[in-house]
């Protein structure tokens, strides 16, 4: 009996991180099937062109200007991803062996060798960060159960489980800057200097990873502003203004001097930092002037206990229901908008016209301002799984609900809201369209508010803790049969929201080892050779293989003009800008395809195998 007692209570005083558990386990059973058996676009550059290596080459001769391998610039992918380097050997010269100067033969065993020796340990960090962002989410909202439902729906939303299994810089730079901006808000509230040395630290670390979060630098002095003036203690102490001011300074200056450490390129060409960093577009107007600023107000409490911000919050009061309405009024017309408007097929605006995944165009560059900061919102929009959607769809509504009420986590969903309409704003006026890779920083973020929305419904409803545990089951099957039926292509999960016409991104890469299974197993492979206009194919095929590329594309025109030999085609979506460009293809339209993988049910999102001459 006392035996018995012991374990329930062991089970009741651990019962978040058992239930934590099962979203966890989901998240690495679904993982860690079909790890291996792809290739992406740009993974190439990471391993098998040497940028991890050259890293550490550098590291260990000591050529620090050698440790820029990138200008993104992707350093922690040398300390996560690089751990693969320590048992890859020699690996990769075995992996290719080059036929006849153009055409290479591949060892496809040693490719899922090294796919799953640089690949695990991102899919493997990124999983178990989700004990951290419980712990952090649940100091933010007071709540273990949003906390943990947070933290369930960012388990298991497939494009974030897509991008962590891909060697990308990306595939750390969402959980680096969520890992940030949580933390950040919690030290607005709690002032234990662990939380600012830990922004500090992750802050440097989502700068080594991307440079895009270098908008966090004045997007931290906006919301410490806007918790100063509009927070939930209602009245401006000027020991709090010195403090955030303060923690302000130590957080940039810690973050900077982090991402130093792991670049120390910066020390021999300060350009490094000085441009590339801080006077890149649009952060040459803003980073001082944000520090200039900030010192007035660390200056206006240390000597005048803040009466100068105290009377300027006197005079701008009205700003405050502006920022609470307008913030959620706005995102939440706004996809409400994008998200009728493609469901419906009513092209309001021509908007129909622009693809997701165009980034930059000519037609995009001709929109107006407003027609372009509404496109941004789309392809969150239909790549988030629908519980999150309506329930983000939802707090933003109970947002607008709670005008004038005090509530723990308004000021949280206002400040996470600010954040999308700042990085909407800043990829606009750099004439850029989000993709959902470009946009993947928003993933987590767009989980957590959804959480909240769900633990405010659930309060209206019932509080017990019964109903918690049902819905938390609830949220995680619903979740799991997203991902169970886009299985294994994550990353090109789209909303059954979007009709099947509509694709949000091509396969890259998906598709090729299905492909080459195809054409590994077909009869009379001797001597026939393969060509694919994509990535992601020749890695898998036992025989002679070439992927299209410019620099092999005029030769391989003048082999199929010159030379009566057989091939196999593997045509894609992504292959078709180049598909024109090479005559011989041709000869293919309006032919059936031996085989054929359709992604996502989208048939415009294909891969497809063709025998010519």
């Amino acid at each position: 009996m006392n035996t018995c007692m012991r374990l329930n209570e062991l089970i009741f005083k651990h019962k978040f991180v058992l239930l934590l558990l099962v979203p966890l386990a989901l998240y690495f059973a679904f993982g860690f099937y079909h790890l291996t058996k792809f290739e992406t676009a740009d993974e190439h550059f990471w391993i098998y062109q040497d940028r991890l290596h050259n890293y550490w080459q550098a590291m260990g001769d000591r050529n620090w200007k050698g440790t820029r391998i990138n200008d993104k610039p992707g350093i922690t992918l040398a300390y996560i991803s690089g751990t693969g380097l320590l048992s890859e050997g020699d690996g990769q010269q075995q992996r290719v062996q080059d036929v006849d100067g153009l055409f290479q033969k591949h060892d496809p065993a040693q490719t899922e060798r090294i796919n799953f020796l640089f690949r695990a340990p991102l899919l493997a960090l990124n999983g178990l960060f989700a004990f951290y962002f419980f712990w952090i989410l649940g100091k933010l909202t007071g709540s273990k159960w949003t906390a943990l439902m947070a933290c369930s729906l960012i388990l298991l939303s497939p494009v974030l489980l897509g991008i962590s299994q891909i060697v990308n810089p990306d595939s750390l730079s969402w959980v680096l800057v969520a890992s940030t901006l949580l933390t950040f808000l919690v030290q607005l509230k709690h002032p234990a200097w662990k939380f600012v040395w830990l922004t500090g630290l992750f802050f440097g670390l989502a700068l080594a990873t991307k440079y895009i979060a270098a908008i966090l630098i004045p997007f931290f002095l906006l919301i410490i502003l806007a918790w100063l003036v509009f927070g939930e203690s209602g009245k401006l102490q000027f020991k709090d203004v010195r403090r955030l001011a303060q923690n302000y300074y130590l957080i940039v200056a810690g973050g900077l001097f982090v991402f130093s450490l792991l670049m120390p390129a910066v020390f021999v060409k300060k350009v490094y930092l000085t441009k590339d960093l801080l006077g890149s577009k649009g952060m040459q107007y803003i980073f001082w002037p944000m520090m200039t600023l900030n010192l007035l107000v660390w200056l206006d409490a240390k000597f005048l206990q803040s009466r100068i911000l105290n009377w300027l919050v006197e005079k701008t009061k009205w700003l405050k229901k502006v920022i609470f309405l307008g913030v959620p009024a706005i995102l939440l017309l706004m996809f409400l908008f994008v998200l009728i408007n493609w469901v419906l097929k009513l092209n309001w605006w021509n908007l129909d016209e622009v693809p997701f995944d165009s980034r930059q165009s000519d037609l995009f560059g001709s929109l107006s301002f407003l027609k372009q900061f509404v496109l941004q919102s789309r392809p969150l929009v239909f790549s988030l799984t629908p519980v999150v959607l309506l329930s983000l769809l939802g707090t933003w509504a109970w947002s607008l609900g709670k005008w004038g009420q005090k509530d723990s986590n308004n000021f949280t969903v206002i400040a996470l809201s600010l954040f999308f309409l700042a990085y909407y704003v800043a990829v606009s006026w750099q004439g850029l369209l989000v993709t959902i890779r470009y946009g993947i920083i928003l993933y987590p973020l767009a989980a957590v508010m959804a959480a909240i929305g769900i633990q405010a419904i659930l309060r209206l409803w019932s509080d017990q803790e019964k109903t918690q545990i049902i819905v938390f089951l609830g949220l995680v099957t619903i979740s799991a049969f997203s991902l169970w039926q886009v299985r294994p292509f994550y990353f090109n999960y789209s909303s059954s929201f979007l009709p099947k016409n509509y694709v949000i991104t091509n396969a890259w890469g998906y598709g090729g080892y299905e492909a080459a299974q195809f054409i590994n197993h077909q009869t009379g492979l001797s001597g026939v050779k393969v060509i694919s206009d994509y990535a992601g194919v020749c890695s898998f095929v036992t025989a002679p293989c070439l992927e299209m590329s410019n620099d092999v594309r005029g030769k391989i025109i003048k082999r199929l003009a010159e030379q009566d030999e057989e091939f196999y085609f593997v045509l894609t979506r992504r292959g078709q800008a180049r598909w024109n460009y090479v005559g011989e293809f041709n000869q293919f339209n309006g032919k059936e395809p031996l085989w054929e993988r359709v992604i996502d049910e989208r048939s415009d999102n294909f891969v497809r195998v063709y025998r010519g001459r």
